[in-house]
């Protein structure tokens, strides 16, 4: 039959009798198995919808799983989240048994990481299905099983600057009993965060350099849209931000960009946009503010094409920050829906350094009292999620704004440099040295203290072997050479 209109056909189906209804959506599944066999992937979506509508749970479970499956291979995270929440649905009408306690976990496995992708990696709605599957496979699971739940656990409690040592240690437990190339290779991401967000960058990229070492695209690449992570990409990336904190500019932006190609060799748009937007950190690291609007502006066109909210609430803050460095006076006034974005979504990770950003507008626009709070605020949120690896900068950007705001404050504000330079000493942070005794020789060089500051500045300088192009060690040269020429117009 043919309806000429949309509501004729809705009516005569709702006339049918409820069994006659579930006989024709199972006869339409079948025919389809039959007449589109060699090609069933092209019509999973149907015959979840007939088998669903047939009440042949089994059936409809297995389509609702493969059609979640094949949204979320095309970035269609939402609908992939859709079918599989359905899914989730139908598993709940099954009577209680192992072999339905086997497809709800199926089931919560796929959903995970689909939600990573469609509802951010720090969101609730991923911790709780993943911690439910985590119940399940405990009882019923295999190693293949466990596997994506505690690598989505472990980068969900790094999103919400909760501890992921638990997760970490757990996936090297995992890894040295079977052997597992993937398993192994996100043990040691998990190990390497879990030294990066404490301030031991030495030991984390190390980590990472492990993790890259266990990766083979090949073998891996269908955990990237399963699990919504790439193991390179990650590691290329945050490796690369370990470089730059221990001294290492150009390294770092060499394996950034590393990170960039791994990206699009998966053709995975939510590592893509992931990638341009620790991109852009580095370029901000860097000072180099162009490249930062630039990257981020990318990031955020695929992160909005695609749907992944998390990744635009995060990118926002850096776009605010480098127009407002760029000289734009409305940019301050419009970061704090950003920041209360993170707070909305639970994500915690980087996010001290973005309040800092707010910090360092404020201060421009001369509102002191407010950038006090504000580097107050991202110094507790730092220390209360150990996110260690910030408190030098934090420390430093709080020295500064209280000498901006009090030029008398030099004794409290050189204590702050001083404690900045000591943290990042302790962290072998190379980058947040430089910049804390840049603060405290200009601080020294105003009080005529300039041997003082030409010997704290010097050697610090003088240990650098590359980045010279960067905004801090191009000030660092230049407050050398001041202080060069004072001493030779004295003498």
């Amino acid at each position: 039959y043919l309806f000429k209109h949309a509501l004729t056909q809705d009516v005569a189906y709702r006339e049918l009798p409820q069994e006659r209804r579930k006989l024709i959506h199972e006869r339409a599944a079948e025919g389809i198995e039959t007449l589109y066999a060699a090609h069933l992937d092209e019509h999973y979506a149907a015959l979840a919808h007939h088998s669903t509508q047939s009440g042949n749970l089994a059936k409809a479970i297995h389509y609702l799983r493969l059609a979640g499956r094949q949204a979320n291979r095309r970035s269609a995270a939402k609908d992939a989240v859709a079918y599989l929440e359905a899914a989730l649905a139908a598993v709940d009408r099954l009577p209680a048994s192992v072999v339905r306690d086997q497809q709800e976990l199926d089931v919560l496995i796929d959903l995970g990481g689909a939600l990573l992708a469609a509802a951010g990696l720090a969101a609730t709605r991923v911790k709780e299905t993943l911690l439910r599957a985590y119940v399940l496979c405990r009882n019923t699971g295999a190693p293949h099983e466990l596997f994506p739940i505690l690598a989505g656990l472990r980068a969900n409690a790094g999103m919400r600057g909760e501890s992921q040592l638990e997760y970490a240690e757990a996936l090297t437990a995992l890894g040295a009993r079977t052997g597992d190339s993937a398993i192994i290779l996100h043990a040691h991401i998990g190990m390497a965060f879990s030294h990066y967000m404490p301030g031991n960058g030495l030991m984390a990229h190390a980590e990472f350099d492990r993790a890259l070492a266990a990766y083979c695209f090949e073998e891996h690449r269908h955990h990237t849209v399963t699990m919504g992570l790439d193991g390179a990409v990650i590691a290329h990336a945050f490796g690369g931000h370990c470089l730059w904190l221990l001294g290492y500019p150009d390294a770092a932006l060499r394996s950034v960009r590393a990170a960039i190609a791994a990206a699009e060799r998966t053709e995975y748009p939510f590592m893509l946009s992931m990638a341009r937007i620790l991109l852009a950190d580095l370029h901000l690291f860097r000072g180099e503010v162009a490249a930062t609007l630039a990257e981020i502006n990318t990031a955020i066109e695929i992160a909005d094409e695609y749907g992944f909210p998390e990744w635009i609430a995060l990118a926002s803050p850096r776009v605010t920050w480098a127009r407002g460095m760029q000289g734009d006076a409305n940019a301050l006034s419009s970061i704090d829906q950003p920041l209360a974005m993170f707070e909305y979504i639970g994500a915690k990770f980087y996010v001290p350094m973005w309040i800092a950003l707010k910090a360092e507008l404020q201060a421009r626009a001369g509102q002191f009292d407010g950038a006090l709070a504000t580097v107050t605020a991202a110094l507790t949120m730092a220390t209360t999620t150990e996110q260690r690896w910030i408190l030098p900068e934090l420390y430093r950007a709080q020295g500064t704004i209280l000498l901006a705001a009090n030029p008398a404050a030099t004794e409290v504000a050189a204590q702050h440099f001083m404690s900045a330079i000591s943290m990042a000493q302790d962290q072998h942070a190379k980058s947040w040295e430089l910049r804390a005794a840049i603060s405290l020789a200009r601080l020294w060089q105003s009080q005529g203290r300039r041997d003082e500051a030409q010997g704290l500045l010097a050697p610090i300088y003088g240990w650098f072997t590359e980045g010279f192009e960067t905004k801090d060690l191009q000030e660092a040269k230049a407050l050398l050479e001041e202080l060069s020429s004072a001493r030779l117009l004295e003498g």
